[in-house]
């Protein structure tokens, strides 16, 4: 068995369209097209399992997001959303990913590092670049799932995860009982 990888995700928002996102009906796979052009770069057991993925989720955003830690700037309008071991499962990371690619209508308009990263960050190697499992950008209210992540959105993540990964881990094994 594999380690859960993290998910790191940052957005550019008011307080109040964050508020009709979460409460926004989630998105599925089937909402986006571009799975298997991005997907295409794995193995053909993934692609595979990406065609087997099947829509499950169902109710509101606020139900699939993933995260064990959210906050919001409100001066900055700016929102931060983490699960240090959001899970090794490819299917659930589809599921989470297809519900906040659903944020992209409601982010301002031309701001910039609007993103979402899972990783393995707690189990990498520091000393080597991270093997990604899923990185998204958000850019003129649309969503594109890349295979590499800009500079920028790393070192915002890193930088996040580098400064609280100590304590969310700690506040995620209270929570949890486990890492």
């Amino acid at each position: 068995m594999s380690e859960p990888s993290t998910m790191f995700g940052q957005f550019h928002i008011t307080k109040e369209a964050l508020q009709d996102f979460l409460q926004s009906k989630v998105k599925n796979k089937s909402d986006y097209n571009d799975w298997q052009d991005w997907w295409g770069h794995k193995n053909s057991e993934q692609i595979r399992l990406l065609e087997q993925i099947i829509d499950w989720n169902t109710g509101n955003a606020q139900d699939f997001t993933g995260v064990e830690y959210m906050t919001y700037n409100e001066t900055m309008e700016v929102l931060v959303v983490n699960n240090m071991f959001l899970t090794e499962n490819h299917e659930v990371m589809v599921h989470v990913a297809a519900c906040w690619r659903g944020i992209s209508p409601y982010l301002k308009g031309e701001s910039k590092n609007n993103f979402l990263l899972i990783y393995p960050y707690w189990w990498g190697d520091e000393e080597e670049l991270p093997v990604i499992d899923l990185y998204i950008e958000f850019t003129n209210h649309k969503s594109r799932l890349l295979q590499e992540v800009s500079p920028d959105n790393m070192k915002i993540t890193q930088v996040f995860l580098d400064e609280n990964g100590e304590t969310l881990v700690h506040e995620y094994s209270k929570k949890h009982g486990r890492i």
